[in-house]
């Protein structure tokens, strides 16, 4: 990794962690704050996101993240469960979200 992607690296994780720390902080002063989806949801996503980048870069690369090169295919077979856990649970999200945001959603069972 060249040192200018490692210093962008380093701001990724620094917002992460200012996120986070601001999530505490507002659901200790605010329990409302507790209701907000994005704080229950983004770090797993935020997690699975990362795993799956770095999935997709040994397979582009044919090389683990340690250095040990593989053949693509081997390292594809061994990495698609991350990437498909990321978009999988992406999709999940958004439908949530979609249906939560539906005008014409009005709760489970609802025949209107």
């Amino acid at each position: 990794m060249k040192n200018s992607e490692q210093h962008a690296v380093g701001w990724i994780i620094w917002y992460a962690i200012a996120l986070h720390v601001v999530w505490g902080l507002t659901l200790l002063f605010e329990p409302a704050a507790g209701n907000i989806t994005a704080i229950h949801l983004i770090p797993q996503q935020f997690v699975l996101m990362m795993s799956a980048f770095g999935a997709i870069a040994a397979i582009m690369h044919s090389t683990f993240a340690d250095g040990v090169p593989r053949p693509r295919g081997f390292i594809l077979a061994d990495q698609s469960p991350a990437v498909l856990a990321a978009a999988f649970h992406t999709a999940a999200i958004i439908e949530r979200y979609v249906r939560r945001a539906s005008p014409w959603n009005h709760g489970p069972g609802s025949q209107s």
